[in-house]
């Protein structure tokens, strides 16, 4: 909220521009973290600065099972940089200008199903540490349903609201409209399956088992997208580039499956 307020007074108001957006993220986030921070100083606070030495053997634990997490937040800017060279190679400004709807679109989607995952996440590790594997499943199983729901109802808002979409972001016109609404319902089924390899990343992390997960998340959040995003407009030509994320959600979907089968919780 902080963030769209900045966002309001320095860009609309103060006409500070991309400068003014920046200053908002910095701030917004500034002031969100001293927020958290309050809680140090209050009565329900039980957490303390200790001056035991930090477990070697307890780090070589907590590492791996945060590195998927880790390459989510980092791959993202590579892909998002690799995407718009690509475009602006092969397709020009106005692949740049869907793409942007694209990103936003994707990034409320993320959100949505990243707090799926991470709503599931102490869930699924509390039962796991408990041996309550039933327990274990059964939130899988809801957790599984919940973004395959999530992930239909927003693959569909490309067939029925299109035009809406691009009206969030820009002022389409006939072109834009014309190049965009093709793109989109080329784009958004990779939703479908977006939503399940995160789950199945933060599923396989809350049960231990940080090389599936990891597998997951290179996949889907550096390898795949960079092969089919330098590969496929070299090969097929510009617009598929558009496959490029359907193809490598739909890829990691299958590595996923097979590694959830082969993943034994007893």
């Amino acid at each position: 909220m902080l963030n769209i307020i900045f966002d309001y007074i320095f860009i609309f108001h103060l006409g500070m521009g991309m400068a003014g957006g920046a200053a908002a993220t910095v701030m917004g986030n500034t002031l969100t973290v001293l927020l958290l921070l309050t809680h140090f100083l209050s009565a329900g606070n039980g957490l303390r600065f200790s001056r035991k030495a930090v477990s070697l053997k307890m780090l070589g634990q907590i590492l791996p099972c945060g590195a998927p997490s880790f390459l989510i937040e980092g791959a993202a800017g590579i892909i998002t940089f690799s995407f718009n060279h690509q475009l602006l190679r092969y397709i020009g400004r106005g692949g740049v200008v869907i793409y942007s709807v694209i990103a936003n679109c994707a990034l409320v989607c993320m959100s949505l199903f990243n707090g799926v995952s991470q709503a599931a996440q102490p869930v699924l590790a509390a039962n796991y540490g408990a041996k309550l594997y039933g327990r274990v499943y059964a939130v899988r199983r809801m957790g599984v349903l919940t973004v395959l729901a999530f992930g239909v109802l927003l693959a569909s808002t490309a067939y029925w609201m299109p035009q809406v979409l691009i009206g969030l972001f820009v002022e389409p016109d006939a072109a834009l409209l014309a190049e965009g609404v093709p793109v989109l319902r080329t784009y958004f089924p990779a939703f479908v399956p977006m939503g399940l390899n995160l789950f199945f990343s933060t599923y396989f992390q809350s049960v231990v088992r940080p090389v599936p997960s990891l597998t997951v998340t290179v996949l889907r959040g550096i390898a795949l997208p960079l092969l089919f995003v330098l590969a496929l407009p070299a090969v097929f030509g510009g617009q598929a580039i558009w496959l490029a994320v359907p193809l490598t959600e739909l890829a990691t979907l299958v590595a996923g499956l097979v590694l959830l089968r082969r993943v034994r919780l007893a």
